[in-house]
């Protein structure tokens, strides 16, 4: 840019030097008719004196605006160093997270298969206290409050019970009493009612809100480039769906439970592997999205080229 200032700006200098000139050949021509030496030498010498006052502001101007374009890149190159070395602050935390993990290390991260665990455990529970008479406490399982700190809540369940009661298990107390309105029923009319079950809502494992929220505090950077975080967004978009899954999947499996566990010794044996495996099944993948994030981080910070 500097390069085609300079060329601009001399080939102002020989447009303007031209004109001047041009009255130094009408003089000239004056010297032929006129023989009048004095006049000319006299006009010669105040052209000459134009054009150097042109060529000296001209050249003034240049140097005025060459210095001014140093001193400018001289000032902002301190903040620029400083915003690169926040940049490669952060950048490093993202490639620890996810250069070079595969599909399973992205799972295991988000703790997706702990979430389809600690859920579908829930979903048999509630199977045996209903139709074995069993009376298991929250406290003491896998889906606890300890474990599980957060929760999400099915949206048309929201809306049906959020206004009677408090809190979310309160409100899937309330659900599974509506279903299941008295403890008399027959086997028949139990798994009647079981075939219009639905998950009402999902508890969230603590690894897996910490998983997000770290992501989520990294978009918060100022200094993060609009890409990155639009790959950032992506990969929080398709963990939340994947989570959100499991309400599918939780869904489809309620009328094969009866089936695969027709007693409280049955259940007592029961194998997830099943579970795991229409969840597997219906999973958005994560590692194209990764990969997507770390190539475009090498892209922009050059490493191959400066590597080579």
């Amino acid at each position: 840019m500097r390069k085609n200032l300079i060329l601009c700006i001399l080939a102002i200098v020989l447009i303007m030097t031209a004109c001047v000139a041009a009255p130094l050949n009408d003089q000239q021509q004056v010297l032929t008719n006129s023989s009048s030496l004095n006049e000319v030498s006299a006009s010669l010498i105040s052209t000459i004196k134009d054009i150097v006052n042109i060529c000296f502001f001209i050249i003034t101007a240049v140097i005025g605006i060459l210095t001014y374009s140093k001193a400018r890149k001289t000032l902002l190159q301190p903040i620029k160093t400083e915003v690169f070395k926040l940049q490669l602050t952060i950048f490093t935390e993202i490639m620890e997270l996810f250069n070079g993990k595969g599909e399973m290390d992205l799972r295991k991260y988000f703790a997706l298969e702990k979430v389809l665990t600690v859920n579908a455990v829930s979903l048999l529970d509630t199977y045996s206290n209903n139709f074995f008479g069993t009376e298991i406490k929250q406290e003491d399982r896998p889906y606890s409050r300890k474990d599980c700190p957060f929760t999400i809540v099915k949206a048309e369940f929201l809306e049906k019970y959020s206004e009677l009661v408090s809190t979310p298990i309160q409100e899937q107390d309330a659900y599974e009493e509506s279903i299941f309105p008295s403890s008399n029923l027959t086997k028949a009319e139990l798994s009647a009612l079981w075939d219009s079950y639905t998950t009402p809502l999902l508890q969230i494992p603590r690894e897996t809100s910490e998983a997000q929220e770290r992501l989520t505090r990294l978009l918060s950077s100022p200094v993060l480039p609009s890409k990155c975080v639009t790959l950032i967004k992506e990969i929080l978009d398709a963990s939340s769906r994947n989570i959100s899954l499991i309400f599918n999947v939780l869904d489809e499996i309620v009328k094969d439970i009866p089936e695969k566990y027709p007693t409280f010794d049955d259940l007592t044996r029961s194998n997830l592997a099943w579970i795991y495996n229409k969840y597997n099944q219906m999973l958005i993948p994560l590692e194209p999205l990764s990969s997507q994030l770390t190539d475009y981080l090498r892209d922009y910070l050059k490493t191959d080229s400066i590597m080579n």
